[in-house]
C-alpha cells in the first residue's frame, strides 16, 4: 500500500497521519512488532526492502501457522492495536493482506523529529523545521501490512514481496512466455483456455522460490547474496532466460505509467542504458509450456484441465448456436428472453440421447452433472448433423418447454 491505507477515509476526510519513516524508526518498529508476532505465529518474516531507500512508507510482514485458533486478521488487532473502529474497514483487502496502524516510538520519534527540525533551521528552511517540530509532538502513526499465508506458500509470499518491484518487473518481462508469478506461486497460463476463462486457465507449477528461479534461469546464489544497488536487481531480473524486453514497448500506457518509481526507472532508464539485456531466447510459448510441464511434472494436470475446458467450450458453443436458432423470427410467435431461457433449461433437463438420437425423458434430470452433454453426440463442424439437430429442436421445443413449466407448477415430473 506504500503507507497510504489510512491517509484518506471513504468520505474524503483524513483518518491518520502516516509519514514516511526514517531507517531508525522503521528498524525499531519492525523489530518490536516482529517479536510480538512471533509469539502468535510459528513463522514470521519481513521481505527484503529494495536497496538504497532513504525512508519507508510501511512495514511488510508475512506470517503463517498461527499458534492460536483466534489469531486471524481480526485477532491481530490485539497485537497491532487498531486506533479506532473506522480503520477496521482496512483489515483485509482483495490481496489477502491487512493494514494496521501503530504509533511511532515516543522518545525515538521525538529525537528524530527534533534533530530534523534543527537541521532544517541551519539550512534556512523555517517552514520545514516547523513541520518537524509539530511532528515531534504529534507522534504520528506507522502502517504495518500483514499477510497471513498458508504454510506451504510462506516462502513464496516472502519472495514475492522482496526487493520492491523486482517480481512485478519480472512478471511484465515474461508475460509472453505464459508464466505468471501469482500470490500462490509460479503459475502457467494455458493458452487454449486463457482467452475464454482467465481465472481458470492457470496451473500452479511451484511454491518454491528456489525451484522457480532454477526454471526461470535466475541465479539463486546471486539472489541469496543480496543486492546493494537497484541496478543489480535489474540485471538479475533481466537475466531470466524467458525475459523479453519487447514486453515493455507499451510502457507508455496509463496503467503502466501509474506504476511505482522502481518500475519506471527500469523502463525509462535501465533498459535504454542496457540495450543487450533482456533479449529472450528463441523458445516459443508452446515450447516453454512443454518445458514447464516436464520440469514440474504437471502434464497430467495440464491434460485434464485442458480436456475439461475444451469439452465445456464445445458444449457452450453448441448451446449458443441453439440459443441463436431460438432467437430467429417465427411465424407463430417471437420467443421472449424469459421463454427462450425457459426452453433452454427444459432442453437440458428433459432430453437425453439414445445413440445419436435425441429422446424426451419422462422426468426432468435436475443434476447438471447427469444431464446429457449434447456436444458429445453432435459435432458443430458437421453441418448436416447440426441442421438435423436444429430441425428436431424446432419440432419439439414447445412441447418440452411446457413439460418444464408443468414441473415448476407441480403438475409434472
Amino acid at each position: 500500500m506504500g503507507g497510504t491505507a489510512f491517509s484518506t477515509g471513504y468520505n474524503g476526510s483524513a483518518i491518520l497521519r502516516t509519514p514516511r519513516m526514517p531507517p531508525e524508526i522503521y528498524a525499531y518498529l519492525k523489530q518490536k512488532y516482529c517479536k510480538r508476532l512471533k509469539e502468535c505465529f510459528e513463522h514470521v518474516d519481513c521481505p527484503q526492502e529494495a536497496p538504497g531507500k532513504l525512508d519507508y512508507g510501511d512495514i511488510d510482514v508475512v506470517v503463517s501457522s498461527p499458534l492460536s485458533s483466534v489469531m486471524d486478521y481480526a485477532g491481530l488487532a490485539t497485537v497491532l492495536p487498531v486506533p479506532n473502529p473506522s480503520v477496521q474497514e482496512y483489515w483485509q483487502d482483495k490481496h489477502q493482506e491487512a493494514n494496521y496502524a501503530v504509533r511511532w516510538p515516543l522518545f525515538r520519534g521525538f529525537y528524530y523529529s527534533t534533530k530534523q527540525a534543527l537541521r532544517h533551521l541551519f539550512q534556512g528552511s523555517v517552514r520545514q523545521a516547523w513541520r518537524n517540530i509539530l511532528l515531534a509532538f504529534e507522534r504520528p502513526w506507522a502502517q504495518i501490512d500483514v499477510t497471513i499465508s498458508e504454510p506451504e506458500q510462506f516462502a513464496w509470499r516472502v519472495f514475492q514481496k522482496s526487493h520492491g518491484d523486482a517480481l512485478p518487473i519480472l512478471g511484465a518481462g515474461t508475460k509472453g512466455s505464459g508464466l505468471t508469478q501469482g500470490p500462490s506461486g509460479l503459475l502457467l497460463r494455458i493458452e487454449e483456455i486463457e482467452r475464454r476463462a482467465q481465472n481458470e486457465c492457470k496451473i500452479l507449477l511451484s511454491t518454491s522460490p528456489e525451484d522457480a528461479m532454477d526454471f526461470l534461469g535466475l541465479n539463486r546464489g546471486r539472489y541469496a547474496q543480496g543486492f546493494t544497488r537497484e541496478d543489480e536487481i535489474f540485471a538479475w531480473v533481466a537475466s531470466s532466460r524467458f525475459f523479453d524486453r519487447s514486453m515493455f514497448a507499451t510502457a507508455e500506457t496509463p496503467r503502466k505509467r501509474n506504476r511505482r518509481g522502481m518500475f519506471l526507472r527500469f523502463v525509462d532508464e535501465w533498459l535504454p542504458a542496457n540495450p543487450s539485456a533482456g533479449r529472450a531466447g528463441t523458445m516459443t510459448r508452446s515450447e516453454i509450456c512443454e518445458a514447464a510441464l516436464d520440469h514440474f511434472d504437471k502434464r497430467a494436470e495440464f491434460d485434464a484441465r485442458l480436456s475439461f475446458w475444451q469439452c465445456k467450450f464445445r458444449e457452450d458453443d453448441l448451446w449458443t448456436a441453439i440459443d441463436a436458432f431460438l432467437r430467429q423470427p417465427r411465424a407463430v410467435e417471437h420467443l421472449s428472453d424469459a421463454r427462450r431461457n425457459e426452453t433452454i433449461r427444459a432442453l437440458k433437463r428433459f432430453v437425453k440421447f439414445q445413440g445419436i438420437s435425441p429422446v424426451v425423458r419422462q422426468a426432468a434430470e435436475m443434476n447438471e452433472s447427469q444431464q446429457s452433454r449434447w456436444s458429445d453426440v453432435i459435432d458443430q463442424n458437421d453441418l448436416a448433423a447440426m441442421q438435423k439437430m436444429l430441425q428436431w429442436v424446432d419440432a419439439n421445443w414447445e412441447m418440452i418447454r411446457l413439460k418444464e413449466r408443468d414441473r415448476v407448477r407441480g403438475r409434472g415430473a
